[in-house]
């Protein structure tokens, strides 16, 4: 379980940060989370592709590109929920 977690620590901060914009939150807090979510994604993806899968380094390539802070795709806050 050590192991898993110090494997996959970038995943966990992502997902509790994806987990707290269900509530109302400052611009701010949304900007640090298309960064961190992006980051989180784009590595993933790179380490799904290195072991050689064939759809998850995609999903998560496509989940970098929705949270791009540097050319952000703009959605309702309905939609993204």
């Amino acid at each position: 379980m050590k192991n898993w977690v110090a494997n996959n620590w970038f995943k966990i901060i992502a997902i509790a940060i994806l987990l707290g914009a269900m509530s109302q939150h400052p611009y701010t807090y949304y900007q640090i989370l298309r960064w961190v979510v992006c980051i989180s994604a784009g590595y993933t993806a790179y380490i799904y592709f290195e072991a050689k899968h064939k759809t998850l380094p995609w999903v998560f390539a496509a989940m970098a590109i929705l949270f791009n802070p540097i050319a952000p795709i703009y959605m309702s806050r309905n939609t993204w929920q």
